[in-house]
């Protein structure tokens, strides 16, 4: 890409522009330290004249770096575990790739798409719903999720967007093997830095626990027995911070009701 925006004369700031995106994302392209997402690489394909060289490259360039499917590949390992867990506990302030609608998912989606340019966003939209399978069937895992109390006000989309997901929430904890609990405001999160992000401990068949973290940015598996024991802490605590599962139901119906009506 480099060569090519040189060859035609323009620095990065003016291909940016000519896109667009911002010079530091023509930068970090230009690095390989960012993977543009297909429409996009095929937008600076033909802002270059680069007759589809780049737009070729794309599908070999994420599949070498991991990002075959639109994920990188620390993002893949942990969907490939999820997988395969027998239980999934979950901590994090959105809602849960596993519980969300479509619309809800391609909002969230398209955002991360736009800032950091990773994979096309019908085909993330469409994986992240096809996952959602896990939790349906007699040999479903237990999934044991505590929501931040702003995820249920923050507007994704729209109110008839958000409407229709906590309605979903609601439709999921009849589930017998799902459950929700709500952390409200008023009550500290534990774990300091563990807070940050999705925090998720995973049970494999064989007992073994995995835990893992991400920023959006990156993700990082524990599975010593002292890391392990840590995440665990943090999990039980936050439990106990958080309301009961009828409770948490109870404030899910009531700000659907009031707030997205």
């Amino acid at each position: 890409m480099r060569k090519r925006r040189k060859a035609a004369g323009l620095t990065q700031t003016q291909l940016g522009k000519l896109i667009p995106i911002s010079q530091p994302m023509v930068a970090q392209i230009e690095l390989g330290n960012e993977i543009p997402s297909k429409p996009l690489a095929e937008r600076i394909d033909a802002v270059l004249n680069a007759d589809r060289e780049l737009a070729q490259l794309w599908h070999h360039v994420r599949k070498v770096t991991g990002q075959e499917e639109g994920y990188p590949a620390w993002a893949r390992r942990y969907i490939d575990a999820e997988a395969r867990a027998t239980r999934i506990r979950h901590f994090t302030n959105v809602i849960p790739g596993l519980a969300q609608t479509e619309a809800y998912a391609r909002v969230f989606i398209r955002d991360g798409v736009e800032f950091f340019g990773t994979g096309d966003l019908q085909e993330r939209v469409d994986e992240r719903i096809g996952r959602q399978k896990l939790l349906d069937g007699p040999n479903a895992p237990w999934f044991w999720s505590v929501l931040a109390e702003e995820v249920l006000h923050r507007i994704i989309g729209s109110h008839e967007v958000m409407r229709d997901q906590l309605s979903k929430l609601l439709d999921l904890a009849r589930k017998p093997r799902v459950t929700f609990q709500v952390l409200p405001y008023d009550r500290p999160i534990p774990g300091g830095v563990l807070a940050s992000g999705l925090v998720s401990i995973l049970t494999m068949p064989s007992g073994r626990e995995i835990a893992y973290r991400e920023d959006g940015l990156s993700g990082e598996f524990g599975d010593r027995p002292e890391n392990v024991a840590i995440y665990n802490a943090f999990y039980d605590r936050l439990q106990a911070n958080a309301l009961s599962p009828d409770e948490s139901i109870s404030l899910i119906s009531t700000v659907l009701e009031e707030e997205h009506q």
